[in-house]
């Protein structure tokens, strides 16, 4: 078997695998909350302070296109644990229940999260989770961090506006 051959059938393996775990998750959902909401997911307190819809943004991957645009969600996220925690990356649901992940490389955002989100305890980020998504209305997946067969998750309602960015009142 040619080497390529091999590292397709592994490809093909792993992703099996991640796609069969995936479905067999099982999260407790626990709500659908607005922009500006506190919202605790076990030792994880979240608010969404703004969302902001973009046309263009720096990032390493060449994800914008011209049906696509950028969501910025500014985040604060407390670890109300006495352990340190990790925050995994986010999703946005669509109107279809289409998820969709941030985007992996942002530049030029100061505040951009990252991909790393470790949280010391009692310790708190504020900061960006970046989408590259087609425009509407979309809900962003928050996580307790817990463990993926057993995590709870709220939803936060995020609306398409490309006149003002939605913010706390």
């Amino acid at each position: 078997m040619s080497s390529a051959c091999s590292v397709r059938n592994l490809l093909l393996s792993v992703s099996f695998l991640a796609w069969n775990v995936g479905c067999s998750r099982t999260a407790a959902h626990i709500g659908t909350h607005n922009i500006g909401e506190r919202v605790q997911l076990g030792p994880v307190v979240y608010t969404v302070l703004e969302a902001e819809w973009r046309d263009h943004l720096s990032t390493g991957s060449g994800e914008s296109s011209p049906d696509k645009k950028y969501l910025l969600a500014r985040l604060s996220i407390t670890n109300a644990s006495a352990s340190p925690i990790t925050i995994p990356l986010l999703q946005v649901i669509n109107a279809k229940d289409q998820s969709f992940t941030e985007v992996a490389d942002v530049q030029g955002l100061q505040d951009w999260l990252g991909l790393l989100r470790p949280i010391p305890p009692g310790g708190t980020e504020v900061g960006h989770a970046v989408f590259c998504i087609s425009p509407g209305d979309y809900r962003l997946q928050l996580t307790d961090a817990g463990e993926l067969d057993r995590e709870t998750i709220a939803l936060v309602t995020i609306p398409f506006r490309v006149d003002l960015p939605a913010q706390v009142q």
